[in-house]
């Protein structure tokens, strides 16, 4: 990722819907681990880029600039990765991450204190 992009970024808001239909908003920090309710599954935000750009061979971000949210996320159960994908704010039907556990939706990104609205 560029240097304007690295560290500028501490969390994303994130929509989680269990299967049983149950949905939560959780601000989950880049980097860390948040746990899922009494599931036993924990929610791992990898990376986050606001202007997402791939050629197939590397991803980076265009900018800085809220254009393409996007957020890489693992589900984790028993220390285990069961499954790991992208998430987009406003593409979804480009995300990568499946689970019949839970479905993941980008709502939004935190830099510093603020929360700035991750798309439309």
């Amino acid at each position: 990722l560029p240097d304007s992009i690295k560290g500028k970024w501490a969390a994303v808001g994130l929509e989680v819907t269990m299967t049983d239909g149950a949905k939560s908003e959780i601000n989950a920090p880049i980097g860390g681990e948040t746990s899922l309710s009494d599931s036993g599954l924990t929610l791992r935000v990898d990376t986050f880029v606001p202007s997402y750009k791939s050629d197939f061979e590397t991803i980076t971000s265009a900018s800085d600039a809220l254009d393409n949210p996007a957020v890489q996320v693992a589900l984790v159960e028993d220390g285990q990765v069961v499954t790991k994908g992208w998430v987009f704010q406003n593409l979804p039907e480009f995300n990568r991450f499946v689970s019949d556990r839970v479905e993941v939706r980008l709502l939004s990104a935190m830099a510093g204190n603020a929360t700035q609205s991750a798309g439309k």
